[in-house]
């Protein structure tokens, strides 16, 4: 999660760089990027399958994300 969040971040940043070159596609980008960040922070693993692929200390966070909203 944190991985796809900075990567939208890194975009967002790239996109608002890049509007004296490119302005409408920059700025729809940067509001690509922005729903992305959005969605991630509001639902973060909501779908996610019962065989996704974590690591120890992912697995932890889930799981105490997990009883927290519960």
């Amino acid at each position: 999660m944190p991985r796809t969040r900075g990567a939208a971040s890194l975009s967002a940043i790239g996109a608002l760089l890049s509007i004296p070159a490119y302005p409408l596609w920059s700025l729809a980008i940067f509001a690509l990027a922005i729903v992305i960040i959005h969605q991630i922070a509001a639902h973060g693993t909501e779908g996610r399958g019962a065989d996704a692929d974590l690591s120890g200390r992912e697995k932890v966070a889930m799981e105490a994300m997990a009883d927290y909203r519960q």
